[in-house]
């Protein structure tokens, strides 16, 4: 099964503008973090439940990033599987633009660099 991002990480998403039907995932964090089911949004009501944070998975978060920010977040290991760091890089020119530290676990890795991709983007009011 795939990780659900964390609370703060879908709470920076939200303030850079994730919201929409094609990203909701039918589950939104509330203001404590506790996690809420609720019906996908229609597109003729597309305001209802935008101002959740939406759980959503990490990979429909990478995906978010890539196709509306053009940055692309993935991981590379070090030293076999003895660790993980992510590695930010933009879509269409490869550009590196960060890497980050070392991590024991692949999710966390991966958590931490979306978290940092979505520190390069502005926030929306």
């Amino acid at each position: 099964m795939e990780e659900l991002i964390k609370f703060e990480t879908a709470q920076k998403a939200k303030d850079k503008g994730l919201t929409g039907i094609k990203w909701n995932s039918g589950k939104s964090y509330m203001s404590n973090g506790d996690i809420f089911k609720h019906e996908i949004v229609e597109i003729s009501d597309p305001k209802k439940y935008t101002h959740y944070p939406f759980a959503i998975t990490q990979s429909v978060l990478a995906k978010w990033l890539r196709e509306e920010h053009n940055i692309d977040v993935f991981l590379d290991s070090v030293g076999g599987r003895s660790g993980y760091y992510y590695v930010l890089q933009y879509v269409d020119s490869g550009n590196q633009i960060k890497t980050g530290d070392t991590y024991h676990i692949f999710e966390e890795a991966y958590e931490k660099g979306l978290f940092e991709a979505l520190n390069l983007l502005e926030d929306v009011d």
